[in-house]
C-alpha cells in the first residue's frame, strides 16, 4: 500500500508540473499601431527634399501616398509620413502668432483689390529699394527663391497653419530650413517679378487660404 501511494503521489506531481501556465492577454494599447503623421507641402518643396528632411526613402514615401510620379506634388498637398520618419524641427510656437509689420511704409494696394480678373491676395507696402524686410512672427523658412509673379520670394511657416509671404525682393538673406525670430531680416526689398516700383508684397495665409493682413497687423 505504501508503495502504491508513493507511485500515485509521484504521478500527481508530474501531472501538475506538466501543466502550462496561462499568460495574461497582451494589452490592446501595446499592440495598437502608431498613427501616421502628415506633412503639408510648402511652395517649392520636392518629394526628395521632404524625404531627406524626415530621413525616409523617397520610394517609400511615394508608395505610401500613391504617387505614380514623384515629381508631381503641389503646395498645400497633405503627405502621409511612415512611422519611422524622424521628428521634424519645430516650426513655430503653438500659440497664434502676434504679427508685426514686415516694413514700414504707405500701403499702395489693399487685400482683395481687382488684379486682371483675380483679386489681390495680400497688401503692397511702398519702401525704398534695399529696405530690410523682417519676419512678421517667429517661424521656419519654408521657401526662399524665385517664383513666377512674386519675383524673389520668402515664405515663413509660423505653425497652426499660418504662413507669411514676402515678395518682389531684390535679395534673399535666409535659406530654407532657417529658424527666424519675429523681426529677423529675411530679405531686402526691391522690384523683382511683376512689380512696377520697389515695394513689399505681403501675404498672410492660413491652411493655404489668403487672409487680409490689415485685419491681423497691429
Amino acid at each position: 500500500m505504501k508503495r502504491a501511494g508513493a507511485i500515485l503521489a509521484v504521478a500527481l506531481l508530474a501531472a501538475c508540473g506538466g501543466r502550462t501556465a496561462v499568460r495574461p492577454a497582451e494589452s490592446a494599447a501595446a499592440t495598437r499601431a502608431a498613427p501616421l503623421r502628415v506633412h503639408i507641402v510648402a511652395p517649392g518643396e520636392t518629394l526628395w527634399r521632404i524625404a531627406r528632411r524626415y530621413g525616409v526613402d523617397v520610394e517609400r514615401l511615394a508608395a505610401l501616398n500613391g504617387l505614380a510620379d514623384p515629381n508631381r506634388i503641389v503646395a498645400g498637398q497633405r503627405l502621409l509620413l511612415p512611422p519611422e520618419a524622424a521628428p521634424a524641427p519645430e516650426a513655430a510656437p503653438a500659440a497664434r502668432p502676434r504679427w508685426r509689420w514686415p516694413v514700414r511704409g504707405p500701403v499702395s494696394s489693399l487685400f482683395g483689390a481687382p488684379r486682371g480678373g483675380s483679386r489681390h491676395q495680400g497688401i503692397d507696402i511702398l519702401v525704398p529699394p534695399g529696405t530690410p524686410v523682417r519676419a512678421s512672427a517667429a517661424g521656419v523658412v519654408r521657401y526662399a527663391g524665385r517664383r513666377r509673379g512674386y519675383g524673389l520670394l520668402v515664405v515663413v511657416d509660423h505653425g497652426e497653419g499660418f504662413t507669411t509671404w514676402y515678395g518682389h525682393n531684390s535679395r534673399i538673406t535666409v535659406r530654407e530650413g532657417d529658424a527666424v525670430a519675429a523681426g529677423a531680416r529675411v530679405a531686402l526689398s526691391g522690384a523683382s517679378g511683376n512689380a512696377s516700383a520697389p515695394h513689399v508684397h505681403f501675404e498672410v495665409r492660413r491652411n493655404g487660404k489668403p487672409l487680409d493682413p490689415l485685419a491681423l497687423l497691429p
